[in-house]
């Protein structure tokens, strides 16, 4: 569940002694919160540089779409 959320090998075997299951759940001792909120940040961090780089990639993409050429433009109206 923690490889799911994004955190490394290295955080997750560092936290793992702070965590307990109830067999349904992670449940995080109170101590944790705090790191986990920093693994949340960077990951959304990640996820925010991702969407910028994704519409570059969209403008960049749009702007190579053919347009449409002036004459088929008049045959159409």
């Amino acid at each position: 569940m923690l490889y799911s959320a994004g955190l490394c090998s290295a955080k997750i075997v560092e936290l793992l002694p702070c965590i307990r299951s109830d067999g349904e759940r992670v449940i995080p001792s109170a101590g944790l919160v705090g790191d986990l909120q920093v693994e949340r940040t960077r990951i959304l961090r990640q996820i925010e540089e991702m969407a910028a780089s994704l519409r570059v990639l969209d403008g960049v993409i749009a702007a190579a779409e053919p347009s449409e050429s002036p004459a088929v433009a008049a045959s159409a109206g």
